[in-house]
């Protein structure tokens, strides 16, 4: 499955979305996103997908980053992931069923609610930098087994 999330910034802070109750990871904290429709591009999926889950129409998504997300033991589910971030849209922020939408500090993440990868590389993304890599997590996602990631940090 190939997905994409989007981490949007302004004024030192981050959009985020907390996974609504019922669904799979839910009260994980992550940025907006969704999969690839077939015969659809990332970047046209990064654009759909803010605009379905926060209101927003994605002006300036930049692309930041693979991820290559391994489930299970051994790691058999596999998710890939385009990362991108954004700091120029229109609308107003509105929350939808995928879960409520939250401002935070870029300075003070609350990584025990984001993925346990995104300690190691969502700082360097959101000042611009490059990711690519994989991590293998247990069949729920809650615990990082591996990770082989390689930035590019970019100031």
């Amino acid at each position: 499955m190939l997905a994409t999330v989007c981490f949007l910034q302004r004024n030192g802070r981050v959009l985020l979305q907390e996974r609504a109750p019922g669904r799979r990871w839910a009260g994980r904290l992550n940025g907006p996103g969704g999969k690839v429709a077939a015969g659809e591009s990332p970047d046209a999926a990064i654009v759909r997908e803010v605009r379905e889950e926060t209101g927003l129409l994605l002006l300036d998504p930049t692309a930041r980053g693979r991820l290559e997300l391994r489930f299970g033991e051994p790691c058999h589910e596999r998710m890939r992931v385009v990362v991108y971030a954004a700091d120029q849209w229109t609308g107003r922020v509105r929350g939808s069923r995928e879960g409520p939408l939250h401002w935070r500090s870029a300075a003070r993440l609350p990584f025990d609610r984001l993925w346990p990868d995104m300690r190691y590389w969502l700082p360097l993304v959101l000042a611009g930098g490059m990711v690519e890599g994989i991590c293998c997590f247990d069949a729920s996602g809650d615990r990082l087994r591996s990770c082989a990631l390689r930035v590019d940090w970019r100031s």
